[in-house]
């Protein structure tokens, strides 16, 4: 009998390697030793009880980290703002296989607070017929039916039998409905007191916030239950590691002064990397095989056209269009230069007059710093008192990669 031989890898493609906008593949992961973030992810998914909420940027990795740390125990779910909580749920059933039938009926569970918390929080009664992976990372299935069990009995039954224990619940910061979300931390409650016997299947929630708060409110009970991980930027050595693992995959040549202008450009965000890089590496692909500093001009040129278009429309209702000193704009690349996460008045002045000289009047700068607050030129920047002073910091932090580019490219 003649074996027949492995099919040849493919080599990747630009496309298959820097991905803006997917979570990165499982060969540019970049373990993130910054903050120790990885090393926090995975002792909240080993932790038995614990429900995990990562909170963050958008643009710095949320996704990719929780799908690379959880791995294949991960199922999960895409959050629209559309969706109701039975939505939700059948979209969770629908990642650990082929649902042929799921039913709900409502029971009288949820008459008070405390009867919910108490009795599991879903006031659901569940019936799931449906086709379920037997084995992580195999093809195979079988057949899968339960009837008229209370619905954490089911969703835990399910999620074993397929080998997940991972709930993933990613941009979850869509779910606007205050019932949708009320639910979700009920589930989250259930679930943690259930973790011994299911095996310490969990919920993970990602999304845009600045604190797990922001991304879901929870009870006394509920915050018990809950472990936060922040997800910050990446460190200039971190970002430098996509852009010349990526180029080496490729087998594309890239000098150290290109890397650290990528990183530098990035600030800290993988998802501008991948896009720079991206652009790079296709034009390198022309150009013998080598970013050189040509190819990764016109790549900073096609990111910054790329770059989310809520940015760009923002940036040129915020700048002058004409002009000898152009005040707002100014003040918009030179916070965008520094590194400081907010500013206060003499902190941002300094800034505007280290990058463009201090023998200008500023005598502008208090009417220009505060329009940039304000929806009619943006709202690029924000205000904040604290203890009876003004804080100034990006509304977006990811707009400050955004001017950078602007900044470094041909763009006005």
């Amino acid at each position: 009998m003649t074996i027949p031989e492995d099919e040849p890898t493919p080599d990747p493609t630009p496309w298959d390697v820097f991905t803006p906008r997917a979570p990165a593949g499982e060969l540019m992961f970049i373990n993130r030793t910054k903050d120790k973030l990885g090393e926090r992810l995975e002792h909240a998914l080993n932790e038995l009880g614990a429900q995990i909420i990562v909170y963050g940027d958008t643009g710095v990795g949320k996704t990719s980290l929780v799908a690379r740390i959880g791995g294949d125990r991960v199922a999960r779910v895409e959050c629209q703002d559309a969706k109701s909580f039975r939505d939700l749920l059948l979209d969770a059933f629908g990642a650990l296989g082929v649902v042929q039938e799921l039913r709900f009926a409502e029971t009288h569970e949820k008459a008070s607070e405390a009867g919910a918390e108490m009795s599991g929080g879903l006031g659901y009664i569940a019936s799931l017929k449906a086709r379920l992976s037997t084995k992580v990372g195999e093809k195979a299935t079988r057949e899968f039916e339960v009837t008229q069990q209370p619905l954490i009995d089911v969703l835990i039954e399910a999620m074993v039998d397929a080998g997940k224990h991972i709930l993933f619940f990613d941009n979850f910061e869509n779910i606007k409905d205050e019932g949708v979300r009320r639910s979700i931390a009920e589930l989250m409650v259930a679930l943690s007191d259930r973790a011994r016997e299911s095996g310490n299947v969990k919920i993970v929630l990602a999304g845009i916030a600045e604190s797990a708060t922001d991304l879901l409110h929870l009870s006394d009970s509920a915050a018990r239950r809950a472990a936060e991980v922040s997800a910050g930027t990446m460190s200039p050595r971190e970002i430098a590691e996509i852009v010349t693992r990526g180029m080496g995959l490729l087998g594309i040549a890239i000098g150290p002064d290109e890397v650290e202008l990528i990183a530098r450009l990035s600030a800290g965000y993988p998802y501008v990397a991948h896009l720079i890089s991206l652009y790079a590496a296709l034009g390198a692909s022309d150009a013998g095989k080598e970013v050189t500093p040509a190819v990764l001009e016109e790549a900073i040129a096609k990111a910054v056209d790329d770059f989310h278009l809520d940015f760009s429309t923002r940036y040129r209702r915020a700048v002058e269009q004409s002009g000898g000193v152009r005040p707002r704009r100014r003040i918009l690349h030179a916070l965008a230069e520094s590194d400081l996460a907010d500013f206060d008045f003499d902190e941002a002045l300094a800034a505007v007059k280290a990058k463009y000289g201090g023998e200008t009047a500023y005598t502008y700068f208090n009417a220009a710093i505060g329009a940039l607050c304000t929806e009619n030129h943006g709202s690029l920047l924000r205000k904040r008192s604290l203890r009876g002073k003004n804080r100034y910091s990006f509304q977006n932090p990811l707009a400050r990669a955004f001017i950078r580019l602007i900044d470094a490219s041909s763009s006005p």
